[in-house]
């Protein structure tokens, strides 16, 4: 039993890190550059070497859905999966309560910018893109009893 924990938290941090770094990358790379991740990239000295890159995908055209909303299932999923691994150990009802902050966050969010509370313009992708990971993994965790 110990092993095999081991080895899917081992599988979920590796999921994680793809994700995460997937999602960073659509924004990196294809995404305009008055976002505030580009203050930092700036910041670190980084702004040369990712405008080289950006150049090298200038030919490579992204759906809006890959481009605006798939980030945002790709972090999502990318905390679950940490979420997971951290605590792969405990109780399924308090993996699923952490498991949970971001997308819940990420979808309140987008609410309120339908509500106009909040910055932004609401769009049912990103909802379902925040929502989605977290419901996969409830069934999973159901069915799996991880």
């Amino acid at each position: 039993m110990k092993g095999s924990q081991s080895a899917e938290r081992k599988l979920s941090v590796v999921f994680a890190a793809v994700c995460l770094i997937t999602g960073i990358a659509i924004y990196l790379l294809f995404r305009d550059r008055h976002h505030l991740v580009f203050t930092l990239v700036d910041a670190l000295g980084l702004g040369p070497a990712v405008d080289a890159l950006r150049a090298s995908c200038r030919g490579i055209r992204l759906s809006e859905f890959c481009l605006f909303s798939l980030p945002d299932g790709l972090w999502s999923t990318s905390y679950i999966l940490a979420i997971h691994s951290l605590w792969i150990n405990a109780p399924r009802r308090s993996r699923l309560l952490w498991a949970s902050v971001i997308p819940f966050i990420g979808a309140a969010s987008e609410c309120m910018q339908l509500l106009s509370l909040f910055p932004g313009q609401f769009d049912v992708a990103d909802l379902i893109c925040y929502l989605l990971p977290m419901l996969i993994y409830c069934i999973l965790t159901h069915y799996i009893k991880t």
